[in-house]
């Protein structure tokens, strides 16, 4: 199985503590109809898959984790507050259903573990500084006015 994309983390800072990645042995599996893809077979096979994370219950995540998954989870994924609920009904077979779903809840979980960087206030810039770039610019702007024609003023 494939780990989560973790390209939307570079943020992070280093005091990360290890992201567990979930397998479906530790989620509670559940099958309905779909409404998706799939022509007649949508009314005969159960290709939805929803999966039921009790965050309580895992042994993958310490007592912390568990308390910022409750608070960075959004209250529509959470039921009861202690469960995560996903689903995926885009695709025609179950087992991709599954593993989508899967890998939904392994991302879901990784951002909302991921603890941000503080970001650097901007200094602002040193008074000699301000004014050498000035002076810079000015002396660009004359050598570029040099290089204008020259009008004669001599009309035909």
């Amino acid at each position: 199985m494939e780990r989560w994309d973790t390209a939307n983390m570079d943020n992070a800072s280093e005091t990360n503590e290890d992201i567990p990645v979930i397998e479906i042995s530790d989620v509670k599996r559940e099958t309905m109809r779909s409404s998706g893809k799939g022509g007649q077979n949508v009314n005969k096979v159960e290709t939805k898959v929803r999966l039921r994370f009790d965050i309580d219950r895992s042994a993958k995540l310490s007592d912390a984790q568990k308390e910022r998954l409750k608070q960075q989870i959004h209250p529509s994924y959470l039921a009861d507050g202690r469960f995560i609920t996903v689903s995926s009904q885009t695709e025609r077979s179950q087992k991709q259903n599954e593993e989508d779903a899967l890998a939904k809840l392994n991302r879901m979980i990784a951002e909302a573990l991921l603890v941000q960087k503080e970001r650097i206030q901007s200094v602002q810039e040193p008074k000699s500084a301000k004014e050498k770039r000035h002076q810079e610019k000015d002396a660009r702007s004359r050598r570029k006015e040099w290089r204008k024609k020259v009008d004669r003023g001599l009309d035909e």
